[in-house]
C-alpha cells in the first residue's frame, strides 16, 4: 500500500510540474510617428521591427532614411527609445536619428 501512495503522489507531482501557466502578451499597437522616405534596407528593418516587436520597442532612423536603430525587450519605452537612439548614433556617426515607429500595449 505505502507503494502505491508513493507512486500516486509521484505521478501527481510529475504531472502538477507539466502544467505551467499560460504567459498572455499584451496586444500590440506599433504606431508610426515620423514620415521619413525610407531606403530599401530601412523598409525591410521596419518591416521586421512590426513582426517581432514586443511591448516597449522603439526604432529610430536617421533623416536621410538610410540608416536606423532599433531595441525591444526593455521594461519601459523610455529605456527602448533610450537604447534605440544609442544604436542609430553609435552606427549612423554624424548624422541625425528621428523616433520612427514604436510599439507599445494598446490599452496605453
Amino acid at each position: 500500500m505505502k507503494h502505491a501512495i508513493f507512486l500516486f503522489a509521484l505521478i501527481a507531482s510529475v504531472s502538477l510540474a507539466a502544467c505551467e501557466a499560460p504567459v498572455i502578451e499584451p496586444e500590440l499597437k506599433i504606431e508610426r510617428l515620423a514620415s521619413v522616405n525610407l531606403s530599401d534596407e530601412s523598409a525591410r528593418k521596419y518591416q521586421e521591427f512590426r513582426e517581432i516587436a514586443t511591448v516597449y520597442s522603439a526604432m529610430y532612423v536617421t533623416t536621410d532614411g538610410i540608416g536606423g536603430g532599433r531595441a525591444w525587450g526593455y521594461s519601459s519605452l523610455e529605456e527602448s527609445k533610450r537604447l534605440a537612439l544609442g544604436e542609430c548614433r553609435k552606427f549612423n556617426s554624424g548624422r541625425s536619428c528621428i523616433l520612427y515607429a514604436v510599439a507599445v500595449p494598446t490599452n496605453e
